[in-house]
């Protein structure tokens, strides 16, 4: 069986043209499969202001809490 790469890309990193470069360079140099992730913080931070619902972020991680 291959080796497997799951990488998950922030959208810093996307609204960056030349760290983009940079980074997909490295990406398609891994051996191997390969996925790509891009986890979308952006567009939920969006609409959790819209839905008015408070954005608690630690260590760069979103927390929601029960509500």
């Amino acid at each position: 069986m291959s080796e497997l790469t799951v990488v998950k890309i922030g959208g810093n990193v996307i609204g960056d043209s030349k760290t983009l470069g940079s980074f997909l360079k490295c990406f398609t140099s891994l051996k191997g499969e390969k996925i790509l992730v891009h986890g979308g913080g952006k567009e939920v931070t969006e609409m959790a202001e819209r839905l008015n619902v408070d954005v608690n972020i630690i260590d760069g991680r979103r927390i929601t809490d029960a509500s």
